[in-house]
This record gives C-alpha cells, structure tokens and sequence, in this order.
C-alpha cells in the first residue's frame, strides 16, 4: 500500500503543481479513516486545495484550487 501511495502522491503532485481542479465519486467529507483515499484529501488540503462539501448537481465533488496561494 505505501507504494501505491508514493505513486498517487506523486500524480496529485503534478496535478496541484498545474493548478488542476480533482474530481471525486466519492463524498470526500466522510471520515475515510486512514485510507489512501483519505491521504489525497488530507494532501490537496495541505496544497490549499477547497473541497466542495455537498455534491455539484453533476453528482461529483470538485477540489479546487485557492489561486490566493
């Protein structure tokens, strides 16, 4: 498993560096324990990264840049 978190880690990496907007399936907000799933959040939020709380009418959740980095 941590391989595959070096892995992840260094994609979303790459993908906050370029100010990219990461969508969910799943409900972000829950409490993940200590998933993989749950170290994405806890890193783009690390990255200032805003996550949407309820789902767009899309039915995914975004995170989004806080370009007042």
């Amino acid at each position: 498993m941590i391989l595959l978190w070096k892995i992840n880690e260094a994609f979303l990496k790459k993908q906050t560096d370029a100010g990219k907007t990461i969508i969910f399936s799943h409900n972000p907000n829950f409490d993940w324990g200590g998933s993989d799933f749950a170290k994405e959040i806890q890193f783009l939020r690390a990255n200032n990264y805003k996550i949407s709380e309820i789902p767009n009418p899309d039915g995914y959740f975004y995170a989004i840049p806080n370009r007042l980095r």
